[in-house]
């Protein structure tokens, strides 16, 4: 499976490495810090997974959610976040996001992906 991971903090990124690498099937094949990047990454390397933060330096990554599950085919998007209100989450799965994870449930990553894994 491949992973592209989207987040702008270099410490929680370097958690979120941490958290795939030791998973089975599991290539982290890009990492982006920005919308426009995470966009262009999306398409050039069509993840089956991406890891998306609500809030990138560049702004919202809505409109970026948006244009990565209209790709084809599209990734299953986790998004992670400090923004747990519930309208931020409602908007987020209603773009297409299939899971939306505070940044402090973080471990609960890896059995996400493994039942992704799992149901292919």
């Amino acid at each position: 499976m491949k992973v592209l991971v989207v987040e702008d903090s270099l410490d929680f990124r370097a958690r979120i490495l941490k958290l795939l690498q030791p998973l089975p099937g599991v290539e982290v094949v890009g990492v982006a810090s920005t919308n426009s990047e995470a966009v262009a990454l999306c398409a050039a390397l069509q993840p089956d997974l991406v890891t998306l933060d609500v809030s990138l330096r560049d702004g919202s990554s809505l409109r970026s959610l948006h244009r990565m599950v209209a790709s084809e085919p599209p990734p299953l998007v986790i998004v992670l976040t400090d923004h747990w209100q519930p309208h931020y989450r409602q908007r987020y799965l209603e773009a297409g996001a299939k899971h939306f994870l505070a940044k402090s449930d973080l471990e609960k990553l890896p059995e996400l992906i493994r039942y992704r894994g799992e149901k292919e």
